[in-house]
């Protein structure tokens, strides 16, 4: 049977769930696993560094495109041969999905609360006070997709880096 060949596999946000998430995959690496193990590389935690570091490339391209800030990145798997990190809005700026996505045109109805039983807020002449409100809904102005066509080959370069890095780092301390 042959060698397989070792590949860094960018994982597009159609292999992962998640707004904008990003992972990448090493397949083929059974052969290159033990080789680096053997060298004292501890490979899962080289991957979830690389995967973060090449999140975090597009993290800040996505920050630039976003109606704000508050784009923020986790890794939300760990697996043996890959690391996902979903890259999008935080929780306190979590209408930015809407941005991505649009919104259709819905009521908002009053909810009750403490005993409030209409809507409260500030709008254009001053402090309204309603049951429900129309919200007239919106397009999409998508800031991760553009930030992830945009910033992929630098993420993967950062990722790879951060492998390269390890490997060489492991070399140079056998050298000593």
């Amino acid at each position: 049977m042959g060698r397989k060949k070792t590949k860094l596999k960018y994982l597009s946000d159609q292999d992962i769930r998640g707004l904008g998430g990003v992972g990448w995959k090493v397949e083929g690496v059974e052969d290159l696993e033990r080789a680096l193990r053997d060298l004292g590389v501890e490979v899962r935690k080289v991957l979830i560094r690389a995967a973060e570091a090449g999140a975090e490339v597009i993290r800040k391209e996505a920050e630039k495109r976003a109606p704000g800030p508050g784009v923020a990145k986790k890794v939300t798997k760990r697996g043996k041969y890959e690391a996902h990190v979903d890259v999008g809005p935080d929780k306190e700026h979590w209408y930015y999905q809407f941005f991505e996505t649009g919104a259709d045109p819905h009521l908002i109805p009053r909810k009750k609360k403490r005993g409030r039983t209409i809507l409260v807020f500030e709008g254009r002449k001053g402090t309204v006070f309603t049951e429900v409100v129309r919200h007239p809904g919106m397009k999409p102005r998508p800031f991760l997709r553009p930030a992830i066509d945009e910033a992929r080959d630098e993420a993967v370069q950062e990722a790879g880096r951060v492998f390269r890095d390890a490997i060489s780092d492991v070399v140079r301390k056998h050298g000593e």
